[in-house]
């Protein structure tokens, strides 16, 4: 019994720790200007450096890949030669002389005949690829109410907006991004947090 109570007791002070834990972070947002715990802004300053570290990481591969197809096209290029191949007697070239081109008439006294400037045929332009912020942020103000990082990556899947490049946490991936972006602009970003994990949008529309 007494072992029991004293199970009983170490569990009640675990929920009023829990309890105070859960206040004081909700006095901090209240009390920070971006509505954010300092952990949650450490994390989203980790985001940021990650973030940041991809980016270069994602540069020196493209920098490799080019160098790489470069070395590829001068491998398969063919040597011109540097010779005219020669009769075997007497060192005389082989074969007549290649006449040289007639230079096109002239008209209007020796003018060059101008030559028609015609229009080529426009190639209709890819249709600019979303970010991931930009996607959520239709989704997000079509929905006109609060919604997940997870529901907002389904969304922008399910509109062909966006989809992940293979990452294997796309969703919190746009969290941080989101994070960062209410972080930076303040009042005009265009997402508020409106609970743990949950956004709405802040009156802005792409």
């Amino acid at each position: 019994m007494a072992a029991k109570n004293k199970t009983t007791k170490a569990n009640l002070k675990a929920v009023a720790a829990a309890d105070q834990a859960n206040a004081k972070a909700r006095d901090a947002r209240a009390a920070s200007p971006d509505g954010m715990t300092a952990s949650e802004r450490a994390v989203a300053s980790t985001a940021k450096g990650l973030s940041a570290t991809m980016r270069k990481v994602a540069a020196e591969d493209k920098a490799k890949a080019a160098e790489r197809a470069k070395a590829a096209a001068d491998a398969t290029t063919p040597a011109t030669p540097a010779t005219t191949p020669r009769a075997a007697k007497g060192g005389k070239k082989a074969g007549k002389a290649t006449p040289k081109p007639t230079a096109p008439a002239r008209a209007n006294g020796g003018a060059k005949a101008a030559k028609p400037k015609g229009k080529g045929k426009s190639t209709p332009e890819a249709p600019k690829r979303l970010s991931a912020l930009d996607a959520a942020a239709q989704v997000l103000g079509a929905s006109g109410g609060e919604m997940s990082a997870r529901e907002m990556v389904a969304a922008m899947t399910a509109k062909g907006l966006w989809s992940s490049p293979g990452g294997k946490t796309p969703d919190a991936t746009l969290y941080s991004a989101i994070i960062r972006e209410i972080v930076a602009k303040k009042q005009d970003a265009r997402f508020k947090k409106t609970a743990r994990g949950r956004f709405a949008c802040n009156g802005k529309r792409d």
